[in-house]
């Protein structure tokens, strides 16, 4: 593993305790029990919020695909399977990371397509 992927993992992964710790207050101790689509909307809207969720998506897909890719590399496949499985793994990420950002702006009724 690369010296910046392997840091990249560290990172992601206190983005993830964090955020996960964060998330997991405001959603079942801030009072809105239960949690309804008209919370979430209100909370979307605010700019930090969906900053905060953006954030904390790129950090789990990062973190997510980056450690599959990893315990496959461990198995040392040939470098063409390597490859293969590295970008298929890029554009999955990036796909879910596009589908991610399009769902929470649909939260902001902000048309993106």
């Amino acid at each position: 593993m690369s010296f910046i992927r392997w840091l990249l993992q560290r990172l992601t992964g206190l983005i993830l305790v964090l955020g996960l710790g964060t998330h997991t207050i405001i959603i079942h101790f801030s009072g809105h029990s239960p949690v309804d689509v008209n919370v979430v909307h209100e909370r979307l809207k605010d700019t930090f919020w969906l900053l905060f969720y953006v954030v904390f998506l790129g950090a789990t897909l990062f973190h997510g695909l980056n450690g599959l890719y990893e315990v496959i590399d461990d198995y040392k496949p040939s470098r063409g399977l390597q490859v293969f499985l590295g970008v298929m793994m890029w554009c999955a990420g990036c796909a879910a990371l596009i589908w991610g950002l399009i769902v929470l702006m649909a939260w902001r009724n902000v048309v993106i397509i």
